[in-house]
């Protein structure tokens, strides 16, 4: 029987990316505190312990400063959004799809958590430190289902110095594509 997070979160871990166990069939890391994964580097022995502890959970991946990569999220294409944003940004050799849109994976450069939204629904979302993404083989809680790389490589192919950096003023070019004008306040 295969066994999700023993099988697969150590080769993630050796490719330079800290894991998460996530409850199994769900997106959710399996206890509080799970953040400090996004910060500190893991120890080896701490992820054995997982795989021993949970080894039929998901596999989340800590985004941000400890695994050096951050992911955008592209979730619902309204008004064709997604092309406008992929305008602006080398493409990543590395995503992956759960139930709808993908997760690209980029090399982090110091970003921040960022959501843009259009007539109520999650456009597109840029997930750094404070964020965990569910990685193959994954099974998806709506579909029931294993998540799945769209690329012809994975995160086990590629390093995070390996992955493109998205440009520095990625998030003021999203702003203006969605319309947001930066607003100064003038407090004297």
């Amino acid at each position: 029987m295969k066994q999700i997070f023993a099988d697969n979160a150590l080769r993630y871990f050796e490719n330079g990316y800290n894991v998460v166990p996530l409850i199994p069939n769900t997106k959710r890391p399996f206890q509080t505190g799970w953040e400090t994964a996004c910060e500190t580097r893991q120890a080896e022995y701490q992820v054995e312990s997982y795989a021993h502890s949970f080894p039929n959970h998901n596999i989340g991946i800590a985004l941000g400063e400890a695994s050096r990569i951050i992911g955008i999220d592209f979730d619902y294409d309204i008004d064709g959004l997604h092309e406008k944003i992929n305008a602006l940004i080398d493409g990543s050799p590395v995503r992956k799809r759960g139930d709808k849109g993908y997760t690209a994976f980029y090399q982090y450069n110091g970003e921040h958590n960022k959501k843009w939204y259009k007539n109520g629904k999650a456009v597109v979302e840029l997930l750094s430190t404070g964020n965990q993404t569910v990685v193959p083989p994954s099974i998806h809680p709506d579909t029931k289902q294993p998540y799945i790389w769209i690329t012809l490589d994975t995160l086990l192919d590629f390093t995070a110095s390996d992955l493109p950096k998205l440009p520095a003023n990625f998030i003021e070019k999203v702003n203006e594509i969605f319309g947001y004008k930066e607003r100064i306040i003038d407090f004297t």
